[in-house]
């Protein structure tokens, strides 16, 4: 059970985190174009890495060979 908390309570923290960079990306006064990039360059590299895609690759791969 302490497991599947934790689990939900990190994908809660990603999306607060999402959110959060959202905002300052709002708030701030800077040009769009040159934050979006990179945030959804590190959007998508927290949510390959937090949900475990990436992580799990070479184990799939080791278990197969």
């Amino acid at each position: 059970m302490k497991e599947k908390i934790l689990q939900m309570v990190k994908r809660y923290a990603v999306l607060l985190v999402f959110i959060a960079l959202l905002g300052l990306n709002y708030i701030s006064g800077l040009e769009p174009m040159l934050n979006r990039p990179l945030f959804f360059i590190i959007l998508f590299i927290l949510f390959f890495t937090k949900y475990g895609i990436i992580r799990n690759f070479p184990k799939k791969k080791n278990m197969y060979n």
